[in-house]
This record gives structure tokens, C-alpha cells and sequence, in this order.
């Protein structure tokens, strides 16, 4: 079964271009549903993310720049696992204010 994966864009964004490639990669070992939203879109998640992005959601956690390929490979394949706990935020998941 695919997990969702919510992914925080918006267009000419060469680190969001490159976050793609990375959970297409971590897609062929666990399937993932990639949902995008163009902060562009939409004002409330423009100005939630608009300093931020990418921004990726799995299993609950916002991860935040930078991405880390294995990291987000780790995070993908716990939020797979039915027993993880979902919603919790990771230490790279908020950013500091």
C-alpha cells in the first residue's frame, strides 16, 4: 500500500525539483502517494511555508530544509510501519524562530 507524502512547493524551485527526485528514489523501495500543493496556491500555506520551502509531510512530521536524502528514507519507512506513532515532530522538523 502507498503512504501519503505531502509535499510544500512552489514553481522555479530548483531544492523542490530536487526533493522530487529524492522520494522518487525512496519510492522504489516503499510506495509513496506524492501529493503536492503550490503554496502559490493557496494564501494561508504561502504564509505558513513561503521562507520554508520544500516542505514535506509524512506520517504527520512537517520536515523542513534541509533534506536529507537517508533521512527522509528513514522517515518514509517508519510512517509505513502500522505501530509508529504519527503527528510527533522531529528534531530537523521545526524550525527555529
Amino acid at each position: 500500500m502507498a503512504l501519503e507524502v505531502t509535499l510544500y512547493t512552489k514553481d522555479h524551485c530548483s531544492l523542490c525539483e530536487k526533493l522530487q527526485d529524492d522520494l522518487a528514489w525512496i519510492s522504489r523501495e516503499q510506495p509513496l502517494r506524492i501529493v503536492s500543493h503550490d503554496i502559490e496556491d493557496d494564501a494561508d500555506l504561502y504564509e505558513r511555508f513561503r521562507y520554508l520551502v520544500p516542505v514535506v509531510e509524512i506520517g504527520g512530521t512537517l520536515y523542513y530544509p534541509p533534506h536529507d536524502v537517508m533521512q527522509l528514507r528513514h522517515a518514509v519507512l517508519n510512517a509505513a510501519q502500522p505501530s509508529t506513532q504519527s503527528g510527533t515532530t522531529s528534531s530537523s522538523a521545526a524550525p527555529s524562530s
